[in-house]
């Protein structure tokens, strides 16, 4: 049975919510900032995991294009003063308008990954520390395995799949053990008590996917290979989707 991680693994983002009112600016009013990007991820991560999903995700992108015109409209004055965000949100616009447009999950989700990396970026130039760029890291590192792994099966995993495996699989790990252990503001994101115990179980969960792919890397038993990385990508899947609405 072939194994298409690629398709699985699609997921993930970063960005910005909504509402109405006068436009803050942006480099002065981060907690409003702030606010719209964890809103628009409500939005935007839904639309993300549909590119893994037989379900139409049409409907979860034009949420997402509407609530980002949305945004354009209520920060178009502050970015006439500042220069790095106006060219953030031009890369921003170019990479969502490319998501809406595309037809194949494979090239949404990529213009999607380059949506949440101009996002990284912006709120990095600011100081803004927000959990879902550690996911964000996390993810683009994991993608790499399930390229990997696209369309393989027990029969077509070689020696140098198996290899590379082996040299990406500690770096990996490595890097979920400091995303999982990287600070997640509760309230910001408006977990409750269950959301917060949510997320620590999905997270524990992604760790010992990672170890069981480990162990099934160190048997060579290619079979379980397959499923194990499944699993992997699949627990990831699940704590990101918490950030969604």
């Amino acid at each position: 049975m072939r194994v298409f991680l690629w398709v699985i693994a699609l997921v993930l983002l970063g960005a910005m919510l909504a509402g109405c009112g006068k436009p803050p600016a942006v480099a002065g009013a981060r907690h409003d900032l702030v606010a719209d990007m964890v809103g628009f991820d409500r939005l935007l991560v839904p639309a993300v995991l549909r590119c893994a999903s037989p379900e139409d995700d049409a409907p979860a992108m034009a949420a997402v294009s509407a609530r980002w015109e949305i945004l354009k409209t209520r920060y178009a004055d502050a970015l006439q003063t500042d220069a790095d965000a106006k060219a953030d949100f031009a890369r921003l616009d170019a990479a969502l308008s490319a998501a809406a447009a595309a037809t194949h999950p494979g090239a949404r989700y990529l213009a999607l990954d380059d949506a949440r990396s101009a996002l990284r970026a912006l709120r990095q130039r600011r100081g803004i520390t927000y959990y879902l760029d550690a996911l964000v890291t996390y993810h683009q590192h994991l993608a790499r395995l399930a390229r990997l792994l696209a369309g393989k099966s027990a029969d077509t995993l070689t020696v140098d799949d198996e290899a590379a495996l082996t040299r990406e699989l500690p770096v990996l790990a490595s890097l979920w053990e400091d995303t999982a252990q990287a600070p997640c503001d509760a309230a910001l994101y408006g977990f409750t008590p269950a959301d917060t115990a949510a997320l620590h179980t999905a997270q524990a969960t992604e760790t010992a996917a990672l170890r069981a792919l480990q162990q099934a890397l160190d048997t060579r038993d290619k079979p379980l290979i397959l499923q194990r990385a499944t699993a992997a990508i699949a627990a990831f899947n699940a704590v990101y989707g918490l950030f969604g609405g």
